[in-house]
């Protein structure tokens, strides 16, 4: 009796509503369920002779533009490189088609979706949390960097962009099944508490697009003004609690922010220090080719090219009064230091050891050797928590 209750679910519904999981799982299982989609799709379109999505004026524009880039290909001079990658693009175009035939065919089960919707990012964000306050998540994976959670992405920083792509339609769903009291209260929960694991990730651009989704569902939904404005209120206090409760968190979110930003060298302020170099490259190879350019993905390869490789706006002076650690910045984070060889008023020589430290999860320890001379002055020991300064020991040089 149970049984013939249930609703009959569509395999292209299925393997659908399967999708969510599939991203925590693997890039493989992604395409496989994109690809069987698609070929679903075509097929279906074929058999029934229905054609209308293909004259769909958004398929359409996007279809034009696909014929630009393979016309592009065959001028770049990276085409064995990059045609498989071009040639595979019409998947992008032909998978959100395919999506609308499949709810279209199976409106009346989108519950179906929600659903396992509903559970798979209630996992994932539970993880999130638990990897947050005790450094690793449910499957042992520790934390990749201090300041960033990946959950069951392991190594990979893509959690916070992960739930950012899912929640505009996972709430476009909270709001199509709005009449169930239960349903929406309990997925208004799981909203909030994905938004601000968002936010714990340290993923900043994902936070922005997460926090721009919010703003405009906020803003075309007409009625439930005063809920609109508690659920914004509480969402807004709570990230103000965590930021200034949090060093690591302010850190991510304000110090590094500011230092990717902002530059000062030599009393010059430089903006988008870390970024400019790559804009006036980009800007470069679209001056010395305005109408067809140098074909799909072909940055990667031109970029090593002399005409079209920029620098920092400023040299980077070497200043001997302080010793850093080798590491750049992404390495710092994963960093600590197990102990330090010398203290202030020692004086050191080239080649002597000055620390040893290990990276997070790692239990080999690594050495670090003084490459400048000088009398220490002061002993940054940043042992055991975040390191935001590369900066280790500041010392007065010897001549």
């Amino acid at each position: 009796m149970i049984i013939s209750k249930l609703p009959k679910i569509n395999f292209s519904l299925l393997i659908l509503s399967l999708l969510p999981i599939a991203f925590v799982a693997g890039p493989l299982l992604v395409e496989i369920i994109i690809n069987i989609l698609i070929l679903i799709f075509l097929y279906t379109c074929i058999k029934n002779k229905d054609y209308r999505f293909f004259k769909n004026k958004i398929f359409i524009f996007f279809f034009i533009f696909y014929v630009y880039l393979i016309i592009n290909l065959t001028y770049s001079d990276f085409f064995k490189e990059t045609a498989l990658n071009v040639f595979s693009y019409i998947r992008f175009i032909l998978f959100p088609f395919a999506v609308c035939q499949v709810l279209e065919k199976n409106d009346k089960n989108l519950k179906f979706v929600f659903i396992i919707f509903s559970f798979s990012i209630f996992i994932v964000v539970i993880d999130g949390y638990y990897q947050f306050i005790y450094g690793k998540n449910f499957l042992g994976f520790e934390k990749y960097r201090l300041d960033r959670i990946s959950g069951f992405f392991k190594d990979d920083l893509i959690l916070g962009s992960f739930l950012s792509r899912l929640l505009p339609l996972f709430m476009a769903l909270i709001i199509f099944f709005k009449k169930n009291l239960k349903i929406t209260v309990l997925n208004l929960l799981i909203f909030f508490s994905t938004f601000i694991l968002i936010f714990l990730t340290g993923e900043r651009a994902s936070f922005i697009m997460a926090s721009l989704t919010l703003l405009i569902i906020m803003i075309s939904i007409k009625s439930y003004f005063y809920l609109r404005i508690i659920l914004f209120s509480i969402l807004v206090s709570t990230i103000a609690v965590l930021i200034n409760s949090n060093s690591t968190l302010f850190d991510r979110h304000y110090n590094q922010l500011k230092v990717h930003i902002f530059s000062k060298q030599d009393n010059a302020n430089i903006i988008l220090p870390y970024y400019l170099p790559m804009f006036k490259t980009s800007f470069k190879m679209f001056d010395d080719s305005k109408l067809i350019g140098h074909g799909p993905k072909s940055y990667r390869y031109l970029c090593n090219d002399k005409k079209f490789t920029t620098y920092f706006p400023k040299p980077i002076t070497i200043d001997n009064t302080v010793i850093k650690l080798p590491n750049n910045w992404k390495e710092l984070n994963n960093i600590e230091i197990i102990d330090f060889f010398v203290q202030e008023g020692d004086i050191i020589a080239v080649g002597d050891k000055i620390l040893t430290y290990q990276y997070i999860g790692s239990k080999n320890i690594q050495s670090f050797f003084s490459k400048k001379e000088g009398k220490v002055n002061k002993i940054f020991n940043q042992k055991d928590r975040y390191i935001s300064n590369d900066i280790v020991v500041k010392i007065t040089p010897q001549y």
